[in-house]
């Protein structure tokens, strides 16, 4: 019938007799089966008859019912070394869609025979569908091809692989002996469709590879050079709105400044985007005309997502026309409910460049401001543990980079078994070298009262932030265990413990925040136990902003130590996969509330993690914040549930 099929596929009289023929095929191959169903029903092991009603199956396109008496077969006889049946299991498991199955099958042959031409060739093909052990594919297909030149579907497979490496020559030669052996071979448009495409792909990953180049000039301070490999290759493509961006930022370096306002006024024109709507304003100020970036940041700044540096830049704008008292008044308001230190020293560094008069120019700027923050938290879990600390901090501006703050405070550390206070004070030193940078340095002790003893607390820090855009920061801490580790078992030393543990934490923690309102943010901490233990915490976030107001995404977080502890608990292994959330979800003048959460699983004990909060934010005056923050969480320590809640109230009130 196939012998007839091309010659006679069009005429009725053949169609019939096929019809007829396949007709009866069916219904043979059907009692066949009913009658070897019978067998294996009896004996399930029947390698015989499993092999004839799996290969009939597979004729009459059954091949679930086939892949299905197959896979029963194998889980019952994982071992079996019957490699002609594995054969048929992976090329019908293949057809199933089932290739990590088919592999599994030929791995087995293979090490058994790992000459078998047949499983090489099977093999290679699933692999190069899948896309995985490109490698091993290449080499079972070479040998194919070595000993069958004319093989064209190892010939086949090896030219889609030369494609993957962009060895397009390679796999030019290829597809030409498969042409030369096959002609007509259905795979051959598409290989040469396929080839075509690679090249073109292979081109435009070669010409964005060379922005990296352009973006790495750009982070050197080589502005011309960045601009000579942009231009070319925006002779070549079109870009994207990053790439456009880019290219103005570059223009705007290289004060090219009606180059850079056209590109961003484009950009803006296709769709809105803060960001360069901000950078564009930034570019009348730096090309000097200051009126009209007064303008642009005047409408910025009315707009409810206006951010620091809007309103920075107004204030800047107005100081370059002279008029002073605006500037002044949009450098006072930012000063306003802001506790950022780095931001803090940018806007008294501005007061400081304005002319004084009257009784300020008499008295001059110190302090530049006086910041009081009076505090109260409590800490408390399942095993009893409770932290309670209060006290007032302080922060005074010495100059524009030079900030001196004073911290005091009483604490409680309680136990099922007793109960210890202490009193803290701390002193810092806080130094903004350049925008964007601060350094804060602290020292201070911890006296206990029982037993009564001092230790010394020291701290330093270094962070880098933009709002909106990023943040980085790198911590040391030293202090006394039992308030950085939370654990009852460290509240009064006892038995081993003849002195209190101390703990030295460094800590690198960051934020960023793309283009594409994604926020990704982690956070390292390595702790250094003074009984010679190390442990370490690492929190990964991926996150998107659904709305402006919503934050939503995935955490990784790991605890691992050198070893475990009974006095503070110390997981030789802990993983946590979770969903998390923060959500704004009211703001106005005085008021700002917030509440969000995590919910995961812990894989060792399979245990569901929650965690949620709210925070509150309230502001009945401009020089007055009030902030309020409760939590509470349940996790697993060692398969056992662990539960723990926190509060905490703080006033920040500028003077």
């Amino acid at each position: 019938m196939i012998i007839l099929e091309e010659k006679y596929k069009d005429d009725p009289k053949w169609i019939a007799l096929n019809d007829k023929v396949l007709q009866i095929r069916e219904q043979n191959y059907t009692k066949r089966i009913n009658e070897l169903q019978k067998l294996l029903e009896k004996n399930p092991n029947d390698v015989k008859s499993l092999t004839e009603i799996v290969q009939l199956l597979n004729n009459l396109k059954r091949t679930e019912e086939a892949f299905t008496l197959l896979k029963a077969y194998f889980d019952a006889n994982p071992n079996s070394e019957d490699c002609k049946l594995r054969k048929i299991y992976a090329r019908i498991a293949s057809d199933f869609q089932d290739n990590y199955t088919a592999i599994e099958q030929l791995d087995f042959c293979l090490a058994k025979d790992p000459s078998d031409l047949e499983l090489k060739l099977q093999r290679g093909i699933i692999s190069v569908w899948l896309g995985q052990d490109e490698d091993l594919a290449y080499q079972y297909l070479s040998d194919v091809v070595a000993a069958k030149p004319k093989e064209v579907t190892a010939l086949i497979g090896l030219a889609s692989l030369e494609m993957k490496k962009n060895n397009f020559d390679q796999a030019s030669a290829l597809i030409d002996s498969v042409r030369a052996i096959d002609p007509n071979h259905p795979e051959l448009e598409t290989l040469l469709s396929n080839l075509e495409t690679s090249k073109l792909r292979a081109a435009e990953e070669a010409l964005f590879q060379s922005l990296e180049v352009g973006r790495e000039k750009i982070r050197a301070g080589d502005c011309q050079g960045a601009l000579e490999v942009y231009d070319d290759f925006l002779i070549k493509h079109e870009g994207n709105r990053t790439i456009l961006k880019e290219y103005a930022d570059i223009n705007s370096c290289l004060k090219n400044y009606d180059k850079a306002l056209a590109i961003y006024d484009s950009l803006i024109n296709q769709e809105y985007d803060y960001l360069i709507d901000l950078e564009r304003a930034k570019v009348y100020f730096s090309k000097g005309d200051y009126q009209k970036s007064i303008s642009e940041f005047e409408r910025l700044v009315k707009e409810d997502n206006a951010d620091f540096a809007a309103k920075l830049f107004l204030g800047d704008a107005y100081a370059q026309v002279e008029d002073y008292d605006k500037a002044r008044d949009m450098y006072d308001s930012l000063l306003v409910n802001n506790t950022d230190t780095t931001q803090i020293a940018l806007i008294n560094q501005r007061i400081g460049w304005l002319p004084l008069g009257g009784v300020e120019a008499l008295l001059g700027g110190f302090p530049a401001y006086i910041l009081l923050n009076p505090f109260i938290s409590y800490f408390g879990d399942n095993t009893d543990f409770g932290y309670l600390t209060y006290g007032i901090s302080s922060d005074l501006g010495v100059t524009s980079f030079l900030s001196l703050g004073l911290q005091g405070s009483i604490g409680k550390l309680s136990s099922p078994y007793t109960t210890v206070d202490l009193n803290t004070w701390k002193g810092s030193l806080y130094i903004r070298p350049l925008s964007p940078f601060l350094i804060g340095l602290s020292y201070g002790e911890q006296a206990f009262l029982s037993p009564k003893k001092t230790y010394p607390l020291y701290e330093a820090f270094i962070r880098a932030n933009e709002e909106k855009h990023f943040h980085a920061q790198v911590t040391y801490l030293q202090q006394e265990a039992a308030t950085m580790l939370y654990s009852a078992l460290l509240v009064y030393p006892f038995g081993s413990l003849s002195d209190r543990l101390r703990v030295e934490m460094i800590k690198a923690e960051g934020w960023y925040i793309t283009s594409g309102k994604y926020r990704v943010s982690g956070a390292y901490t390595y702790l250094m136990i003074s009984d010679g233990n190390r442990g370490a915490n690492t929190e990964v976030r991926i996150g998107r902003y659904f709305y402006p107001e919503l934050l939503a995404g995935y955490e990784l977080y790991s605890t691992i130590y050198a070893r475990k502890s009974i006095f503070y608990y110390s997981p030789q292994s802990f993983l946590s996969h979770s969903i998390f959330a923060d959500w704004n979800f009211y703001k106005d003048e005085q008021f700002d509330i917030s509440a969000g959460g995590r919910f995961g699983f812990i894989p060792e004990s399979a245990y569901w993690l929650r965690e949620g909060y709210v925070q509150a934010v309230y502001s009945p005056l401009e020089n007055l914040r009030i902030n309020a923050r409760g939590q509470l969480g349940s996790t697993a320590r060692e398969t056992i549930g662990y539960s723990s809640r926190s509060y905490s109230i703080s006033v920040f009130w500028m003077l």
